[in-house]
């Protein structure tokens, strides 16, 4: 089967017209080809909403995509991410806030490992240790104040650190032998946020961990942290990056 280009085929996103029916651009979250639609064709979800949460896993970007034949994926995802992290100390005290924010792709419900193996069947992923969870941005942000002249509670010094900063990141995953058909690609995220001074730094992200508060009033006497992602998109490309095989 012919190698298909990437760099051509998004030379033709200035003409809607060349592509009717086969190019999908989601200005929000879900982008979705009808039954009837042209197969093999590059796919694209793409969202202006900001996601914030905590200690959870959401989908933010989602599409469907039609094969003709088994086909190997090059998944492209790009996206915005902010971690926002407030630390107070009063008096002699310590403050740890982080957060942190991994993203995943899935093929029809099952996660696209980061090392994939040339005519493994993208749905049975090859091992439970690769889920292909990346890190898009991350921050640990600790404070530790000595008050070396408080003669009391009342007289003790404040400290209050804010930080909030954002950048952009992409991964790219290549998903082999997916098969004929509609399929489903959704990107999710986990965001995870914590106001510890444990010594491992930064815990293991995960859901349903401790969240701290989230920062609301920049500036005030609380240690909280967020996780937000931004403008992201995903682009699939069906091509043939080996041989398919049945899996």
């Amino acid at each position: 089967m012919k190698t298909r280009s990437l760099r051509r085929r998004l030379g033709l996103l200035g003409s809607a017209a060349a592509l009717t029916g086969g190019l999908v651009f989601a200005g929000f979250q879900v982008s979705r080809v009808a039954a009837n639609a042209p197969a093999d064709k590059v796919t694209v979800a793409g969202s202006t909403m900001d996601v914030v949460d905590a200690g959870s896993t959401v989908t933010v970007l989602s599409a469907t995509l039609k094969t003709s034949t088994p086909e190997d994926l090059v998944l492209q995802l790009t996206s915005e991410c902010s971690i926002v992290t407030q630390v107070f100390t009063s008096g002699t005290a310590s403050a740890t806030a982080a957060g942190e924010v991994d993203m995943q792709v899935f093929v029809d419900k099952n996660a696209v490992p980061i090392v994939s193996v040339p005519g493994q069947n993208a749905q049975k992923p090859p091992s439970s240790l690769d889920d292909g969870r990346v890190v898009f941005c991350d921050r640990v942000n600790t404070q530790n104040f000595v008050d070396g002249d408080s003669t009391s509670v009342t007289a003790a010094d404040m400290l209050t650190e804010y930080q909030r900063t954002k950048q952009a990141d992409g991964f790219n995953w290549a998903a082999f032998n997916v098969g004929q058909g509609l399929h489903t690609i959704s990107v999710k995220a986990t965001f995870c946020t914590y106001a510890s001074a444990s010594l491992t730094q930064p815990p293991q992200c995960t859901t349903g961990s401790t969240t701290a508060a989230s920062c609301s009033t920049p500036g005030n006497t609380t240690t909280c942290a967020d996780a937000v992602i931004g403008n992201r998109t995903l682009i699939v490309d069906p091509t043939s990056l080996a041989q398919n095989q049945t899996g």
